[in-house]
């Protein structure tokens, strides 16, 4: 049986720091955000076209692996990177969609 989503169990344990979900069929892994103690990540050979910007919580991951994966975003020369880059690149990305969004609305307000 293979997973296509992520258990809602798995999102209570919030004082995981390793999870595998390898060799399943998900493909939005956005959720797990809120397991801010993952150090170790593997999520190998899924159906991940992206890693979703709310990632960029997961400040104490240290090891991150995506092999298998369709991923598009972030880059593969990211993710080479490693964990902390990955997370550091997501932060930036998010950083500046809220910079354009809020400056997007300011404009409005002139």
């Amino acid at each position: 049986l293979q997973l296509v989503a992520i258990p809602e169990y798995i999102l209570q344990l919030t004082s995981v720091t390793e999870l595998a979900l390898d060799d399943n069929k998900i493909t939005d892994v956005g959720e797990l955000h809120v397991l801010h103690n993952l150090a170790t990540l593997s999520i190998e050979h899924n159906k991940i076209v992206k890693l979703p910007l709310s990632l960029a919580t997961l400040t104490a991951l240290t090891e991150l692996r995506t092999e298998g994966n369709p991923l598009v975003s972030p880059p593969d020369e990211v993710i080479q990177l490693g964990a902390a880059k990955v997370v550091r690149y997501l932060g930036e990305k998010r950083s500046l969609i809220t910079e354009n969004v809020r400056d997007l609305y300011s404009a409005f307000d002139e």
